[in-house]
């Protein structure tokens, strides 16, 4: 059996090597996105080997992430294959990228079935097109923040410390219209966990205001290939253009302060129809495909 266990802030220290080696631009294949939302999940995690192994238990059953790492990869999954088999369950892996799927059909050709998950997808797009919202089809968003810029008094700030309050007072009157397909409740678990580990994470931010009323914030943590994960976003809808204005000077933040970093990590839209429309909306430079894993075996 495996050795399970709720990943703690303490475990990033031999978390982080195993997602580094593994290097994937996927938001769930960071130690943010893994330790933010670990509550919502029901998520354990283990060592094996020189491979982090992730299980999940949601609706009644349980699955696992596909296992990244360095070293063999088959030992890993037959002890994932047991586990699952002694709770009478099918080994399920979620979350299996490209590069992944290729590794187990090259490893174990046959033994899994691989269907897309489109509503999984992750958002990548260029730090420097949306600090600079550049070109005809990003015109809209530019007109957005003209907008913004007009109507209002307006600055943009780092998120620090002091900002954690408004963050969470602005997180609970957005939840106040949250649509009914968001599990708010889950959100915001996972926001206090990014607020109270925001400086072991290493995560990055931003407040705007309007004067001096906070109207959106954002919380981001650094990903692997170039890449910054957007874990939260989250602005009034009172005042018009503060998304586009949140995400603009977010990734200008960015640019300036990690020239190095290509990509924002926007993360998946769920299936959500209001959602997947505004990520299509600023012209994602790719997407990070991804796909359930079934054994074919346990299927049988």
């Amino acid at each position: 059996m495996l050795a399970l266990k709720p990943l703690e802030l303490s475990d990033r220290s031999w978390v982080e090597p195993l997602l580094a080696a593994e290097a994937s631009r996927s938001a769930g294949y960071t130690f943010g996105t893994l330790y933010l939302w670990a509550p919502m999940w029901r998520q354990v995690a283990a060592r094996v080997l020189d491979r982090l192994v992730v299980r999940y238990q949601s609706d009644g059953t349980e699955y696992f992430a596909y296992p990244p790492g360095k070293g063999p990869l088959i030992p890993v999954i037959e002890a994932m294959r047991d586990h699952a088999e002694a709770f009478g369950v099918p080994l399920k892996l979620i979350g299996v990228t490209n590069p992944q799927r290729a590794a187990l059909e090259a490893l174990l050709p046959g033994c899994f079935r691989f269907e897309e998950d489109r509503n999984g997808f992750d958002y990548l797009y260029s730090v420097e097109k949306l600090a600079t919202l550049s070109g005809k089809k990003l015109h809209g968003k530019r007109n957005h923040c003209n907008r913004f810029e007009q109507d209002y008094d307006w600055h943009f700030e780092a998120l620090e410390p002091r900002h954690f309050p408004a963050v969470l007072d602005l997180l609970q009157e957005w939840n106040k219209n949250a649509p009914e397909s968001v599990s708010t409740q889950a959100e915001w678990e996972a926001v206090c966990r990014a607020v109270d580990g925001y400086a072991q994470l290493e995560m990055e931010g931003g407040m705007l205001f309007v004067e001096d009323t906070p109207v959106a914030f954002t919380m981001a943590s650094k990903g692997y290939r170039s890449t910054m994960d957007v874990h939260f976003e989250k602005a009034r809808e009172d005042y018009p253009g503060s998304y586009a204005m949140i995400n603009r000077e977010f990734a200008r933040m960015v640019h300036r302060k990690y020239p190095q970093l290509h990509y924002l990590n926007r993360e998946e839209d769920m299936g959500i129809p209001g959602l997947r429309k505004a990520k299509e909306s600023y012209h994602p430079a790719c997407m990070v495909q991804k796909y359930t894993a079934f054994w074919q075996e346990d299927e049988a």
